[in-house]
């Protein structure tokens, strides 16, 4: 495990809140029109929610622990469990929905 990988993972289980990390590549249109949508929902849920955006050719090997198989995929962890996947493109008031039921029953 690299240094980058271990800080990501390390920085996710460490968190007090949830966090939303978005799987993405470069090369990936559906990943490009989702970014400003992530960055949206960073600024709704900033002290509800921590953000995580990784770029699967920079750390390959977390796209194997969390088994990405398509991009975009947001995956939702909190207290390390994973809570919440969504897989392709989804629209702001898709995944605020989704969002908003997925941490409502947390603690």
């Amino acid at each position: 495990m690299d240094s980058r990988h271990q800080k990501i993972i390390s920085e996710i289980r460490a968190s007090s809140i949830p966090v939303l990390i978005d799987f993405y590549g470069n090369w990936c249109e559906p990943c490009k029109r989702l970014s400003p949508i992530f960055e949206d929902l960073k600024n709704k849920y900033k002290s509800k929610i921590k953000f995580v955006k990784i770029d699967i050719n920079d750390v390959p090997e977390l796209a194997v622990d969390y088994s990405i198989r398509s991009l975009p995929s947001l995956i939702l962890t909190y207290r390390e469990r994973e809570i919440m996947r969504i897989v392709s493109f989804q629209t702001k008031d898709a995944l605020e929905k989704k969002i908003d039921e997925a941490i409502s029953g947390l603690n």
